[in-house]
């Protein structure tokens, strides 16, 4: 895990920008981490992201609330779920899947703060 951490650090002494794939990829990696318990890790990955001028997008949510969802921090999910939302993300599948699968199917009832959400859990 710690190797796509270095490589994209290496890229960017060299002067190459990490896109926003790169990124992606990054965060997977660091989804390791969240089963290890560092979640941490992981939204300072999102920070560096954003501060670096790429948008974190849906894929980026997804790792994140599946990992947080993992490690049982259901509301801490439910959080980045709102704050996906509020920037205008739009759910796609997989987002539908770790709700019903990681909070649902657990008894837990996301709490999306005014949002418009519908969760087919026969889908």
């Amino acid at each position: 895990m710690e190797v796509a951490s270095k490589l994209i650090d290496e890229l960017e002494n060299k002067g190459l920008r990490a896109d926003l794939i790169t990124y992606n990829i990054r965060l997977d990696a660091l989804y390791g981490y969240c089963m290890e318990g560092n979640l941490r890790a992981a939204l300072n990955m999102r920070t560096r992201m954003e501060r670096d001028g790429k948008r974190a997008n849906v894929v980026t949510y997804n790792v994140l609330i599946k990992g947080f969802c993992k490690k049982g921090k259901l509301e801490e999910a439910n959080g980045l779920l709102n704050e996906m939302l509020e920037k205008g993300l739009v759910p796609n599948r997989t987002t539908y899947d770790i709700v019903k699968e990681e909070m649902m199917e657990r008894g837990f009832v996301p709490d999306i703060d005014g949002h418009l959400y519908n969760v087919s859990i026969n889908s």
